[in-house]
């Protein structure tokens, strides 16, 4: 879900090997909180920043719909925090190790938030599910999923705010390996193209 970084690659240069990464699908992360929260399922990128950062702690500084209810922003893995522009997410966010765990803290917690790739979440329905924004227009509020599917359209064109690429990533060393990875790419590129829409990403044409 995101690009080799520099150290990765000087890692594998000093293992003698050299990675190709190449991009094969669009997937947009999706942002749902406890279904029983008392406020529209609207929120923008700076409000949720503010949020992972800790600098809105409580849903009434959203809504004075909510009233005080304490905001508890639940993540799966640190690099997605690095998505949103976060190089670490504030002391009150809490880090669970798996995808159950999760949920299962989000629909247990009053004021929980978080955020999954829309392919995961689709079939999830005790859940709030926000529309995203760049800025505070009405308009600009577009769903991540539209009647329980993702909203692939909004991925690939840009209109929802906050999207990712996905990568295959394999060596270049003239083995098996090699052969595998392009295999797969390649696979990826023509005959899976369907395979990538059903999965609830946006397959990437080379």
């Amino acid at each position: 879900t995101r690009p080799l970084n520099d150290r990765e690659i000087k890692r594998a240069s000093m293992r003698g090997s050299t990675l190709k990464q190449t991009p094969i699908a669009i997937d947009g992360l999706v942002f749902f909180a406890n279904n029983n929260l008392p406020i529209s399922p609207n929120l923008n990128l700076e409000q949720i920043s503010k949020i992972y950062r800790g600098e809105i702690n409580n849903w009434d500084q959203i809504s004075s719909r909510a009233g005080n209810i304490p905001i508890v922003p639940i993540f799966l893995d640190s690099e997605d925090i690095n998505v949103l522009g976060l190089k670490q997410p504030s002391a009150f966010a809490r880090q669970v190790s798996n995808y159950n765990q999760l949920l299962s803290q989000v629909t247990s917690t009053p004021g929980a938030i978080s955020f999954l790739s829309a392919s995961l979440i689709q079939k999830q329905q005790p859940v709030k599910i926000f529309s995203l924004a760049d800025g505070d227009c009405p308009s600009n509020y577009i769903p991540g999923l539209i009647n329980g599917q993702p909203n692939l359209e909004a991925f690939q064109d840009g209109s929802y705010s906050l999207t990712r690429k996905l990568f295959v990533i394999y060596k270049q060393d003239l083995t098996f390996e090699q052969n595998a990875g392009e295999t797969y790419v390649n696979f990826l590129n023509k005959k899976g193209q369907k395979t990538i829409e059903q999965a609830g990403f946006v397959p990437l044409r080379l």
